[in-house]
């Protein structure tokens, strides 16, 4: 069960980075395609984070915090891409969800590194670094929707939350812990 957890974190990964740099590097398919981008991603790192969860509950450290990741994760995409709003308050509703999502993932990656670095387990370091980056880059998203929309559009704001994102799970694929 451990490898499959493992590969569940590397292909929500994946799938992260790739609508990020699909996101980043062409805007104007971002623009048309942004709900389903991120919705979409969001839905695959909630389901990698449910079955993490559910695969290494008893064992893993911060369990009910990969959980509580898995299931917002995939209420937000399911927002995202369900939702049928005017493209200037959904731009801003994204916004306000992106922010959210990342200190959540962030305040997760943070508290599995610390989990891991008083266990003594290798790796620790890069969760806590992508935590933080998850963590300012929510509080910024969050704090200024009205500049983080106009962003969104652009395709960069969705672009990097999901890089980002995308390889926070990739080190947390990487990292030695102890089941998942």
């Amino acid at each position: 069960m451990k490898v499959f957890v493992k590969v569940m974190w590397v292909i929500a990964g994946i799938a992260l980075i790739i609508g990020g740099v699909s996101a980043f590097f062409n805007p104007i398919s971002a623009f048309l395609m942004w709900e389903y981008i991120l919705g979409g991603a969001f839905v695959v790192s909630g389901l990698a984070g449910i079955l993490a969860y559910f695969a290494g509950r008893n064992v893993m450290l911060g369990a009910g915090w990969v959980l509580a990741d898995g299931i917002l994760s995939i209420i937000f995409g399911g927002m995202i891409i369900f939702g049928k709003y005017s493209e200037g308050f959904l731009a801003i509703t994204v916004s306000a969800i992106v922010g959210i999502w990342l200190i959540i993932s962030g305040v997760n990656n943070l508290s599995r590194s610390f989990d891991m670095h008083r266990l003594g387990a290798k790796g620790w370091g890069w969760l806590t670094f992508w935590g933080l980056i998850c963590i300012i880059g929510g509080v910024l998203v969050f704090c200024n929707p009205l500049v983080s929309a106009v962003g969104i559009v652009s395709g960069l704001l969705i672009g990097l939350p999901l890089i980002v994102g995308g390889v926070a799970m990739l080190f947390r694929c990487l990292t030695t812990d102890i089941e998942t």
